[in-house]
C-alpha cells in the first residue's frame, strides 16, 4: 500500500503481510513498522539515491542483502510489481512528482 502524507512531504510504501515497509523523504528513507497502532520509522536512515535490487538474481547476488531498506523495497516490489518505489530510491522519478500521484 502506498500511502502519500503532503503536509509531512512522506511517502510510505507498507507491506502489511510482513508488518514493515519504507518512509521516504525527498532525500532519505528508512524502515517503518506498526508501533502501538501506528506506522513508526525505525532503523537508521539511508541517504537517496539508493541502489536496490531488482530481481531475485540481483537479490541473492547482492552484497548488502542483510540491509534492511534494501530487503524492504525489495519484497515491496515483489507484493506491487510496477509501483514508482525503486524509481524514487534511485532518484530516476523526482520525489516531488511521487509526492503528487494520488
Amino acid at each position: 500500500m502506498r500511502i502519500v502524507n503532503r503536509t509531512n512531504a512522506t511517502i510510505d510504501y507498507r507491506l502489511h503481510r510482513r508488518n514493515e515497509g519504507l518512509r521516504v523523504w525527498k532525500d532519505h528513507c528508512q524502515v517503518i513498522a506498526p508501533l502501538q497502532g501506528e506506522w513508526t520509522a525505525v532503523g537508521p536512515q539511508l541517504e537517496l539515491p539508493l541502489e536496490v535490487p531488482s530481481s531475485v538474481e540481483d537479490f541473492r547476488t547482492a552484497e548488502d542483502t542483510r540491509n534492511a531498506v534494501r530487503v524492504a523495497a525489495f519484497f515491496y516490489e515483489l507484493q506491487q510489481p510496477g509501483s514508482d518505489l525503486f524509481a524514487v530510491l534511485m532518484k530516476e522519478k523526482t520525489f516531488e512528482s511521487a509526492l503528487h500521484v494520488a
